[in-house]
């Protein structure tokens, strides 16, 4: 029995592999991203991951040792750590490259 898919924010639709979200979902978080400018759902969803399997170290994106205003606003704002991209770079990605929409919008 597949399960109810949870509301569709940009931070948590994609990057967990906790749901498969219904055709007709499926292009609202990329949909939602672009205008605004922000960054594209695989990049979100890879730095989602790093910050899950590397937390509280150099490769966790948004590392709360470097300081509260760091972790909550102040890693959309810097460059990457070289340690973030090194270890986000190994992820494995490879459910979401199978994804035509998400590969379009990253272009």
């Amino acid at each position: 029995m597949r399960r109810a898919p949870p509301p569709a924010p940009l931070s948590s639709s994609w990057p967990c592999c906790t749901w498969e979200p219904c055709t007709g979902s499926r292009w609202f978080p990329p949909a939602r991203s672009t205008p605004g400018a922000s960054s594209n759902v695989y990049e979100w969803a890879r730095d989602h991951r790093a910050h899950h399997k590397f937390s509280e170290t150099h490769a966790d994106p948004h590392n709360s040792r470097r300081g509260f205003f760091f972790s909550h606003v102040g890693w959309l704002l810097v460059c990457k750590h070289l340690a973030v991209k090194e270890k986000g770079g190994k992820l494995d990605m490879s459910d979401l490259r199978a994804e035509k929409l998400l590969m379009f919008q990253r272009r």
